[in-house]
């Protein structure tokens, strides 16, 4: 008779490989199919008594397996996979060579939230090795250049208390939140959504406590996939800028488009 336990840790399954050979149970081995370790046991009874007992410790075992493996772990697996993905699918890292389009709406916000004036620009970006080579601007549609930021930004590769989110309902989406003790830090914190299954990003919702400078500054992005390469589709800031004597609340709203990869 064969018994097959799918656990996530290595060390777990060891643990559970003793546990099983003290009950009796002999020939276990361990594979590793995809992303899991398993323990496949070809059961030879020696010490149970009755076919009780065997089934009651089958039960406890069983039991033991599922609880102990923690939330931890499966977090660190989303964790681990999704800074990989990010890694390997960032253009600036891997030096790519593209062209972007990117079409911009500085707004400046008066006291009760309203927009009180408008800029706007239209701009094509030209990257090569990864750097920002050349832009041009399209006078027609632009009032002013627009500063913009292109890296990805990478949260799974910083040291963060991260966790899910508790209303999780199992769809294609992934939420992550990551958080630390900001002190004097200006690292963000805030929240991931991956693909469940690709574990790429599809939104970051960043807040960033300290950014010198500013208050309540924030970015958010959505993210396409694009020739195997993660790029922004949308960015939004929001921020209060300080000033010597005065200060300016301002939302930039990007959407990028006409990506094309130069070879």
């Amino acid at each position: 008779m064969q018994i097959v336990f799918e656990i996530g840790d290595t060390n777990q399954a060891n643990r559970l490989k003793r546990l099983l050979q003290r009950f009796g149970f002999e020939h276990c081995h361990i594979g590793f199919p995809f992303f899991y370790t398993y323990i496949g046991l070809n059961m030879s009874i020696k010490r149970t008594k009755s076919g009780f007992l065997y089934l009651l410790s089958s039960c406890l075992i069983i039991g033991w397996a599922v609880a102990g493996q923690s939330d931890d772990d499966v977090l660190d697996f989303y964790c681990e996979r999704a800074k990989a993905v990010a890694d390997s699918r960032d253009p600036l890292e891997h030096g790519l060579s593209f062209a972007i389009k990117a079409r911009s709406y500085y707004k400046r916000i008066g006291g009760e939230g309203q927009v009180t004036g408008m800029d706007s620009s239209m701009v094509e970006l030209f990257y090569s090795f990864g750097q920002l080579d050349s832009m041009k601007l399209d006078s027609t549609y632009s009032d002013r250049e627009i500063e913009l930021d292109l890296e990805l930004p990478k949260p799974f590769a910083r040291d963060y208390n991260y966790s899910f989110y508790p209303n999780d309902t199992g769809g294609a989406d992934l939420a992550i939140g990551f958080d630390r003790d900001t002190g004097q830090s200006e690292e963000p914190v805030g929240l991931a959504i991956i693909d469940r299954t690709q574990y790429y990003y599809k939104w970051l919702y960043l807040h960033y406590p300290k950014k010198e400078n500013y208050r309540r500054y924030s970015r958010s992005y959505r993210f396409i996939l694009q020739d195997g390469y993660i790029f922004p589709d949308s960015i939004w800031v929001v921020a209060t800028r300080r000033r010597l004597l005065s200060s300016e609340s301002f939302r930039i709203e990007t959407g990028l488009s006409d990506v094309r990869i130069i070879k």
